[in-house]
């Protein structure tokens, strides 16, 4: 879906963390009318992927509002233009792929009053595996009927 709703131009290769990554950019089509409230906020995005060939995974995000988005008719929420994300997500132990971090600052109206903006940084580290074991056995209540 979020290919469907960009334009995707300047395709290149780059180093990201020691990693050989796909690169391209992304922008709006203008000629798509979104569906859902999703598709509304996702079609006014433009920004950069990196992507993992090999693994097929995205490694990086970064996108930013181009344009206001609109939630509930801006009643309940208005997002100001500029408004962006960055993520990113980092192969764990040759395994998994897993959040590393990631960096929202926003910004825009609430209940077509209240002015507001947020910026939060989030780091991720330090993961483990565990394991869990479990046992367990059935047995009838002794106040039950045995069949």
């Amino acid at each position: 879906t979020f290919l469907r709703l960009s334009e995707i131009s300047s395709v290149r290769r780059e180093r990201l963390h020691g990693r050989e990554l796909l690169a391209f950019d992304f922008e709006p089509r203008a000629d798509y009318k979104p569906k859902t409230m999703a598709e509304n906020i996702v079609g006014k995005l433009a920004g950069t992927i990196w992507v993992d060939e090999a693994a097929l995974q995205v490694v990086r995000l970064e996108a930013r509002l181009t344009k206001k988005a609109k939630i509930a008719g801006a009643l309940f929420v208005s997002l100001a233009p500029d408004s962006k994300v960055a993520m990113e997500q980092a192969m764990v132990n040759d395994e998994v792929w897993l959040p590393s971090y990631r960096e929202i600052a926003i910004a825009g109206r609430a209940f077509l009053l209240k002015k507001f903006s947020q910026n939060t940084l989030s780091r991720f580290s330090d993961f483990e595996r565990f394991g869990v074991d479990a046992d367990a056995t059935l047995e009838v209540p002794e106040d039950e009927p045995k069949p």
